[in-house]
């Protein structure tokens, strides 16, 4: 149940206001067609917009207040993307209220648009190496954070992907070393990756210590004493991945764990010497148009037509 102080549509005469919202959300949650990660993401950001409007003496809510709070969004957030997440939670909530005789004040609120480019950068493959050679593999933490790491930088999986594998779904196919995976927006695990030796082995070195577990168990689990063999949240991998990269002196605004996803796939893309095809299938997108822009952001460094004009410009009249 969402805490609710604020009415944010007609009241009704004999029911109490609060009450009447609180039942309202209640009902609109109850009726959400989504994963559970998009459900709580919309329920987190109602919960925001409500105590934003109870933080501003809001009693009512039409269009220009949904614009107020929209720009209120924007002043407080840099990230066009934390601006629409924040609106989309709003937006579903409002066509849900529609259904039930109320306007949709959100109808014609536009979404913040948003840059194709990434706004993380992928680590060098000199950084990735060096992070890969400075962690340590003594201890079963130190063994599970390795095998994390390198599924990150090897095989580009997402946090969600991590934290919903169990160990069951390691598995083999024509003789090759696999791990079915439940991709982002996904109900079922119905794609998979291939383990090539170096991640074997350290998935392998991390089962060995931990030992104790059923094949049904997740693949990462946390390690303290009060909460053992429980499994890694997406929360507890950030922190994982975050630790290591602020141990090699690589973290900053735009070096974050995201950055491994991003770093495997721009690596393929040089390694296949730009081939969108084998580069969408390693990164597991379902428009090739998203792979198309990892390529093109490599290109634009090495290909940039900066060079180009610099040496139009530095070649002597003589020359010409």
């Amino acid at each position: 149940m969402l805490d609710c102080n604020i009415v944010v549509c007609d009241e009704r005469k004999d029911i109490d206001p609060i009450l009447t919202t609180k039942m309202i959300i209640e009902d609109y949650a109850n009726s959400l067609d989504v994963n559970k990660g998009t459900s709580y993401n919309y329920l987190a950001s109602i919960r925001y917009f409500l105590n934003w409007l109870i933080n501003n003496d809001i009693k009512s809510v039409n269009r220009q207040v949904i614009l107020d709070y929209k720009r209120y969004l924007v002043s407080k957030y840099s990230s066009a993307s934390t601006v629409n997440q924040y609106l989309a939670g709003v937006r579903s909530l409002f066509r849900y209220l529609e259904t039930i005789g109320i306007p949709n004040v959100m109808a014609t609120i536009k979404s913040v648009k948003q840059s194709k480019n990434h706004k993380k950068l992928p680590l060098t493959r000199e950084q990735a190496l060096t992070i890969q050679n400075n962690i340590k593999r003594e201890t079963l933490q130190e063994k599970r954070d390795y095998a994390i790491f390198e599924l990150c930088l090897r095989n580009g999986l997402r946090e969600c992907e991590l934290e919903r594998a169990n160990v069951e779904d390691i598995s083999t196919r024509d003789n090759e070393n696999i791990l079915y995976i439940q991709g982002k927006f996904q109900n079922e695990k119905n794609s998979f990756i291939v383990l090539c030796p170096t991640v074997m082995a350290a998935l392998n070195d991390y089962l060995v210590a931990r030992s104790d577990y059923k094949f049904t168990d997740p693949l990462f689990v946390g390690l303290a004493y009060n909460k053992p063999n429980t499994r890694l949240t997406t929360r507890s991998i950030r922190r994982i991945i975050t630790k290591l990269l602020v141990a090699n002196n690589v973290k900053n605004k735009r070096v974050t764990p995201h950055s491994l996803r991003h770093t495997a796939i721009t690596s393929v893309t040089k390694a296949s010497n730009d081939d969108l095809l084998q580069a969408q299938i390693f990164a597991r997108h379902s428009d090739i148009n998203t792979t198309t822009i990892y390529v093109h952001e490599d290109q634009r460094i090495s290909n940039a037509p900066e060079k180009l004009l610099e040496a139009y410009f530095n070649v002597n009249n003589s020359d010409k």
